[in-house]
């Protein structure tokens, strides 16, 4: 990635307020509407903390790759889950309809199924699957179960890196690290 690609994912606005005519405002982000990655979770204190100081009663996010709807205190989060990634999907490509209904919004969540072996051969003839082997197996294993989030092999690569060296910065994490996380965490490699 090029500085001027990172500076331009700096000056996106962390969430926006979108407004239709006779609809009720609706708060877009990636994460939530205070941080990039902070997820949305069901079930938890800092989501409903999140949504109750949230000015609109509508929340769409992303980040979590997990397609769902959470409610609380009249307001309502959604999550359109990941067309390329995503998590507890069986492999399936995710994404949201959202349309008006009588001056109120509606949704529709869909998830289909598409050609995944496809892309796992592009990411090996494109090369990637020899610069960063690990994350491809980990990619592999997401397109064909829905399971087991870069995330959280990541999490344990990046324990292992201290546990072995003492520290572990990202993007710095050694490929035996990301090996080890990958041999414990996925059946098959």
């Amino acid at each position: 990635m090029k500085q001027k690609d990172l500076q331009f994912f700096k000056s996106l606005a962390i969430k926006e307020e979108l407004e239709f005519d006779g609809l009720l405002p609706i708060t877009i982000c990636h994460g939530s509407p205070r941080k990039v990655n902070e997820k949305l979770l069901p079930d938890n204190e800092n989501t409903f903390e999140i949504i109750e100081n949230n000015s609109n009663n509508y929340i769409l996010c992303g980040h979590t790759h997990i397609q769902g709807k959470i409610e609380h205190n009249g307001k309502i989060v959604l999550n359109a889950g990941s067309v390329g990634v995503s998590l507890h999907s069986n492999g399936k490509a995710q994404f949201m309809i959202l349309k008006e209904m009588q001056d109120m919004w509606d949704y529709e969540f869909v998830s289909i199924e598409y050609d995944t072996e496809k892309v796992i051969a592009d990411l090996h003839s494109s090369g990637l699957s020899k610069k960063a082997p690990y994350w491809c197996k980990v990619s592999e294993n997401l397109l064909r179960t829905g399971e087991i989030s870069h995330g959280v092999v990541l999490s344990r690569a990046m324990t292992i890196c201290k546990d072995n060296f003492g520290e572990c910065n990202w993007p710095n994490v050694p490929e035996e690290c990301w090996e080890q996380a990958v041999k414990e965490m996925l059946l098959e490699i």
